[in-house]
């Protein structure tokens, strides 16, 4: 399978590309849920990194 159409690297790249944009001041804090916000994006973020499935469309593989 191809890497690219794997939603979860999109999900990945995407919350990664929201968090650098946001720890770097182009896009504001949401107030007192931004701890959580950080939260959620970095798992996304790391989930993708750890993960590396050579089938299945997201996190994890397939059962064969």
């Amino acid at each position: 399978m191809n890497k690219w159409r794997n939603y979860g690297l999109w999900a990945s790249l995407g919350s990664l590309t929201l968090l650098i944009l946001q720890k770097s001041g182009y896009i504001p804090s949401v107030g007192e849920y931004q701890p959580f916000l950080d939260l959620f994006l970095a798992t996304l973020s790391a989930a993708g990194i750890i993960s590396s499935p050579t089938i299945g469309k997201g996190y994890t593989d397939k059962n064969k």
